[in-house]
């Protein structure tokens, strides 16, 4: 069918970034591709931002997040940058935060900004079924 599949298992940042790079070269081969971004493993948020964890990340606090874990818009906005007709992007991110040092009393990722360019949120897609 055409479609290029690359799997990432217990990846690190530069892994997650360079995947994502990857990715966002090829769908920028045609307005007619088709991207499917799928994690699963921890996620986090801090101050309204997601974050996702790679899985030897060192993060001592919270502080870290940004250059240590990948920012789930920085993962957006690469892939929107790509300029092709859609991309389905799921994350299934553990809703325990694994730091001990996490100020914030809510669980798992928070809502992403519906504004952003391209994105319809979970709630917006038609289910079936």
């Amino acid at each position: 069918m055409g479609y290029i599949v690359e799997k990432l298992i217990d990846a690190n940042l530069d892994q997650m970034d360079t995947a994502i790079m990857r990715l966002k070269n090829r769908l920028s081969v045609s307005r007619e591709s088709y991207g499917f971004f799928f994690y699963a493993g921890h996620g986090v948020q801090s101050n309204g931002q997601n974050f996702l964890i790679p899985v030897d990340a060192n993060i001592p606090g919270e502080n870290f997040l940004r250059s240590r874990s990948l920012a789930v818009q920085v993962m957006l906005d690469e892939i929107n940058d790509a300029g092709n007709m859609l991309n389905v992007i799921v994350l299934d991110a553990c809703r325990d935060n694994p730091f001990s040092w996490s100020r914030s009393g809510s669980r798992g990722l928070s809502v992403l900004n519906s504004e952003a360019p391209g994105l319809i949120p979970e709630r917006q897609v038609l289910k079936t079924g």
